[in-house]
């Protein structure tokens, strides 16, 4: 008779790595077969590997572990080359995107003649009801009524001139300040960072909690970045800065999300969707087809929510209905309805047919 073959040896995971010191992602490089675990019926399968391919592989990392201790030198130098060739990237590419707009001034007032003339006064009058739409934590935010100042300024020159030179500061003095008080004259960096010297763009990149190394034209990038700006703008810097907040993080807390919690849970179609946004400046997006301000939207929840209140006042009556129902049954007492007829059993009203006017009554059905 042949010798019967030997089955390699397969060892587990936790076993191959805890014997020749490997981890996970040692193991990703080597095939394996899945079997049930035997000591836990519920834990998902084990993962078995060949012996011989895990010490294969053990002894490849140990010569690598060998390889970087003996020459730690040599890859330090290297990995310090390669930062120093990014950083030397970076400060090229950063000094590239800044040379495209140095020496260019914003013009301090936009020419052509309006196809719409209308006193400045009438303008300044609408453009300030638009920037008094703003609500810190409601509905229309400050990239909402940003929007519907640029899409008004469309319209003719005049209103581009207005809405530049007050609509924007109208809003921007209603949006909360920058705070720092070390850092003057916010709308001059924002709009001319190359005449701040380097020290003063430092504090301003420390104060917008962005890191302060490197030369001028990365403290410049990093300072625009974090206002939300790709370039110079004649706008206000905390308007700005509010509208980069709006389309990162929410706040789980505030006022609008709990309206809208209560909306799904009154089955509002929408309120859903708005609710499954990631940043304030897509929820607000979602919100405004069906509530355009804060007050329509609490004037919506309570439409719904006293709906809501209504039927669960219902279902809990019907409930206690049917618990008094049962009750009065085991003891052998008759149900009479308020008539004075018997009640029908079946009724969870305790009422005869002729009073029982309920939509969702078992035995009478709807009237």
């Amino acid at each position: 008779m042949e010798p019967q073959q030997q089955r390699p040896k397969r060892l587990c995971a936790s076993l191959a790595k805890a014997t020749y010191d490997l981890t996970d992602r040692h193991l990703l490089s080597l095939s394996f077969q899945e079997a049930r675990n035997p000591h836990y019926r519920n834990a998902p399968p084990m993962r078995l590997y060949l012996e011989d391919e895990v010490i294969a592989l053990s002894n490849r990392v140990e010569e690598q572990r060998q390889y970087e201790i003996e020459h730690a030198a040599e890859i330090a130098a290297d990995k310090l080359a390669a930062a120093k060739e990014r950083r030397a990237a970076a400060a090229a590419e950063a000094k590239a995107f800044v040379s495209k707009f140095e020496g260019v001034r914003l013009a301090d007032s936009l020419m052509g003649q309006s196809d719409l003339p209308l006193p400045h006064d009438f303008l300044r009058s609408v453009v300030d009801c638009l920037a008094a739409g703003y609500e810190p934590d409601g509905v229309r935010g400050a990239g909402v009524v940003a929007r519907d100042l640029l899409n008004i300024s469309s319209a003719c020159s005049d209103l581009r001139v207005v809405v530049r030179q007050h609509g924007l500061p109208a809003l921007g003095a209603r949006v909360p300040a920058l705070a720092d008080a070390d850092i003057h004259r916010w709308d001059d960096v924002i709009r001319d960072p190359n005449a701040f010297k380097l020290p003063h763009l430092k504090r301003a990149a420390k104060a917008l909690g962005e890191h302060t190394t490197g030369n001028k034209p990365e403290i410049i990038v990093r300072v625009l970045s974090a206002l939300g700006a790709r370039h110079p703008v004649d706008a206000p810097a905390n308007l700005l800065k509010a509208m980069h907040d709006e389309r990162g993080t929410y706040n789980e807390t505030s006022r609008v999300r709990g309206l809208l919690r209560q909306l799904v849970q009154c089955g509002h179609p929408k309120a859903g969707m708005a609710l499954m946004q990631k940043s304030t400046a897509t929820m607000q997006a979602e919100i405004l087809p069906f509530a355009e301000t804060l007050d329509d939207l609490v004037a919506l929840h309570a439409q719904h929510w006293d709906e809501h209140m209504r039927r669960y006042r219902e279902a809990i009556a019907a409930l206690d209905a049917v618990r008094q129902q049962r009750m009065a049954t085991r003891r052998g007492q008759s149900i009479t309805c308020e008539c004075g007829m018997s009640a029908a059993k079946a009724c969870v009203f305790r009422k005869c047919g002729n009073c029982c006017r309920a939509g969702f009554c078992a035995r009478h059905g709807r009237r």
